[in-house]
């Protein structure tokens, strides 16, 4: 069963240290209504357990929340999902979110943070000016 529409938040702990890349964020919210069900579509079935959900997030992963911030389901980002939160691939919504990121620097900085969002050393912000 996918998880219901609830979803409101998704928070994301990146897991593939040796794919990361260099200047994303370690931990990162996703609010947008379409990427929410960009990922809820890709969200793998429910495996059985025997009745106890650990509710650590500390080694990384996909976390599911409704708006009263109850955590609903948590995975580590495999299968269909790993594409979706690969921090290096130009589809992924890590690339999507340095995008905007991009577009919203100001006028002076914007270079240099589309270097910093490419995973270029975009050396010192003063040569940007």
């Amino acid at each position: 069963m996918k998880p219901t529409s609830r979803t409101v938040r998704i928070a994301v702990t990146r897991t593939f240290a040796d794919r990361d890349h260099p200047v994303h964020p370690d931990e990162y919210e996703i609010l947008d209504r379409d990427e929410i069900a960009e990922v809820l579509a890709a969200w793998p079935p429910a495996e059985p357990h025997d009745g106890f959900e650990c509710m650590c997030h500390g080694r990384g992963g996909v976390s599911l929340y409704e708006a009263g911030g109850e955590r609903i389901r948590s995975v580590d980002p495999t299968g269909p999902l790993r594409p979706l939160f690969d921090s290096r691939d130009p589809a992924g919504l890590p690339s999507r979110h340095r995008a905007r990121w991009v577009a919203a620097a100001p006028e002076g900085l914007r270079e240099y943070a589309g270097a910093c969002a490419r995973g270029e050393d975009p050396g010192r912000r003063a040569e940007y000016r």
